[in-house]
């Protein structure tokens, strides 16, 4: 594969155009079936070159643990303690009381416990079954697959969160550029991600001697993504997009209720990574943005 066969003409991560230097492409077999990516020599993101077509996501999200009724219900008590987390850290700079949307809302979780804190809460997500649910917990929650499709008035809300869905994005700048729009002055952007760059970045590596260990370890890092941002080029971005880096920490970013043992050793690993040299090396991380003057 080369350049001119790209689907993508930009790296739907930071924009750069792809006819500067040659992506380095490998084929994966996904949740999402076999997949060509690339890797953007700007960003160092990797990302799936395929085009977006949101009811196709729509159908791919029902088949994941988080995309039925039963399943993402019982995923929400699972996360209780990482939202928990997200409070805390939105406290400190928005109280209870504060207008809160939370994109890619899923079966309403967060906004549940943020609620029930005080919050003046609203979801948003793709899955007409997760809105429904929401709704019906008494939630105002909309059915769109992008911010920009929002009726929200600009410069409107106190707080959007994003929790576990912009590595699905098939446009990251033009996201953050919807969410900062609907932002107040000084509003704040509270986002937990996945980073697993790293990890295809070692299976690219050992590739080269191991080529079946290689791919397998690249399969498990991208899962069913469609991008894998290092953290690094993620806050860049956010910060090249009109925002300032209030809080970041990788040990926050700690999933589930019950974590593994491997698990834990990771974010323990990536936290002492990321205080001592600033590279994170965990699974997930948490940041907090606030809105600034431009």
């Amino acid at each position: 594969m080369n350049v001119g066969h790209l689907s993508h003409e930009r790296c739907p991560v930071c924009e750069t155009e792809l006819n500067a230097g040659p992506p380095a492409p490998m084929v994966l077999t996904t949740p999402r079936g076999k997949q060509e990516w690339v890797k953007c020599p700007a960003c160092r993101s990797f990302f799936a070159d395929e085009g977006y077509d949101p009811e196709q996501e729509v159908d791919h999200t029902r088949t994941r643990p988080w995309g039925t009724v039963e399943s993402g219900v019982a995923l929400n008590d699972e996360k209780g303690p990482l939202f928990e987390t997200v409070l805390r850290v939105l406290r400190r700079c928005a109280p209870p009381g504060a207008t809160l949307l939370d994109i890619g809302c899923s079966y309403g979780g967060f906004l549940l416990q943020a609620q029930n804190e005080g919050y003046d809460v609203r979801g948003m997500d793709i899955v007409p079954e997760a809105v429904r649910y929401v709704r019906s917990r008494g939630i105002p929650c909309d059915r769109a697959g992008s911010v920009r499709d929002l009726d929200v008035p600009e410069n409107s809300l106190e707080v959007i969160s994003v929790l576990d869905c912009n590595y699905y994005w098939p446009r990251q700048r033009e996201e953050l550029r919807a969410i900062r729009s609907r932002l107040c002055p000084g509003g704040l952007l509270v986002m937990r991600t996945v980073d697993t760059s790293w990890a295809v970045q070692i299976g690219l590596w050992l590739g080269k001697w191991l080529p079946e260990t290689g791919r397998r370890l690249s399969e498990k890092a991208v899962y069913d993504h469609r991008v894998s941002i290092p953290v690094r080029s993620l806050l860049r971005l956010v910060r090249q997009e009109g925002f300032d880096i209030l809080y970041a920490s990788p040990q926050d970013a700690m999933p589930f209720r019950r974590n593994s043992l491997k698990v834990r050793t990771a974010y323990a690993i990536g936290g002492l990574a990321w205080r001592t040299a600033g590279y994170n090396l965990a699974p997930g991380f948490l940041f907090l943005a606030g809105k600034k003057a431009l």
